[in-house]
């Protein structure tokens, strides 16, 4: 199992904003930081790319301050070094996220 840290730069958009229920997009891109701890010394893991796209509803309880939920697709690219020897893993996975917002 390996542990990623993502920096990325996220560009998100509503389709419209005059009703009680908003749905809106997503899209982000940076780099994901491998955090794995090297147990063995000749094995080495390594970040790499990361992008996500989804959309989402958010249910608004008054001004601003509602609650999301979003559905979506993120990539994730790592690599593995043993020795002289790297290879590339890609990893991809369908994403539920759900949380507040104000």
């Amino acid at each position: 199992m390996q542990t990623f840290v993502p920096i990325v730069l996220s560009v998100r958009g509503d389709f419209t904003s005059k009703v009680s229920k908003i749905p809106f997009y997503f899209l982000e891109g940076g780099y994901g930081f491998n955090t794995t701890s090297n147990d063995v010394d000749s094995v080495r893991f390594g970040g790499g790319a990361t992008c996500s796209a989804g959309i989402g509803m958010k249910i608004l309880f008054s001004g601003n301050t509602g609650f999301t939920i979003a559905a979506g697709y993120r990539f994730q690219r790592s690599s593995v070094t043993e020795g002289t020897r790297e290879k590339l893993e890609d990893f991809n996975r369908l994403t539920l996220r759900a949380g507040f917002s104000f």
